[in-house]
């Protein structure tokens, strides 16, 4: 399935990219926008889970250890079947190790997949049971989360960036990193409409790379997060007018 994704997200960056007709350059980029990255190595996700639960001690099949039966359900779906909800589990998971509450557990899953209880024992390789908490396990799916990540995570800002740094020159990584530390400032639209421009000649280029125009995308809906959220009633009308110029310089990348 990580093979698939791949070859998915790489032919939609290639109409993206490059396809006579306008509309199907945007509606393949809309298209990459929500789908998973893919690559990576699904390997990795299928061993990584099986190399932390050995480690820990953790039950396996016939392997004696201690019996989780998440784990152990959690480990059959990656197995079979992983998807980007996997991303969204982790995350959920990570939260309860860290708090011991079970509340965070489905906070997370519905704040950020809008996964229910219902939607995990309906899948095909059901998630009925409940984790239980093993704090010292929280390092191992930190490293665990990156692996699902950059299999799934297509359009996450940070994922995105790290992926496409690669292919990135000095200057724009440098621009790129600033403004991720600091993105809740007031500079940052203005900020992101330089960075784009400059990723526009990498990715449009014959054979670029597609994480370069998933950082864009990722780059680009957090734009327009910046630009919604701002109380435009504070604003005087010269602030306001290069607001618009800045919308419509952002809009003609």
């Amino acid at each position: 399935i990580a093979w698939m994704q791949k070859v998915t997200s790489e032919r939609m960056t290639e109409k993206a990219r490059g396809h006579p007709d306008p509309w199907v350059r945007l509606y393949a980029r809309l298209a990459l926008a929500g789908l998973p990255r893919g690559g990576g190595n699904g390997d990795d996700i299928r061993m990584g889970i099986l190399h932390i639960m050995r480690e820990y001690g953790i039950k396996e099949g016939h392997r004696p250890g201690i019996d989780e039966p998440f784990l152990e359900q959690w480990h059959q779906k990656l197995h079979q079947n992983t998807t980007p909800e996997d991303v969204t589990i982790c995350e959920a998971y990570l939260a309860y190790l860290h708090s011991g509450n079970h509340d965070d557990y489905w906070r997370v899953l519905w704040d950020n997949g809008r996964i229910t209880k219902e939607h995990l024992e309906g899948l095909n390789i059901p998630i009925k049971a409940w984790p239980q908490h093993l704090p010292h396990m929280i390092n191992a799916f930190k490293g665990y989360l990156w692996t699902l990540k950059t299999c799934h995570s297509g359009a996450d800002m940070d994922t995105a960036a790290e992926m496409a740094k690669g292919h990135l020159d000095g200057d724009t990584t440098w621009m790129l990193f600033d403004m991720l530390q600091n993105r809740n400032e007031w500079w940052v639209p203005g900020k992101i409409v330089e960075v784009r421009k400059r990723l526009a000649g990498v990715w449009r280029a014959p054979g670029g790379s597609r994480d370069v125009l998933l950082l864009d995308i990722a780059l680009d809906n957090y734009f327009r997060t910046m630009v919604e959220r701002t109380d435009r009633s504070t604003l005087s009308r010269d602030s306001l007018v290069d607001m618009v110029g800045m919308v419509l310089d952002n809009a003609g990348i």
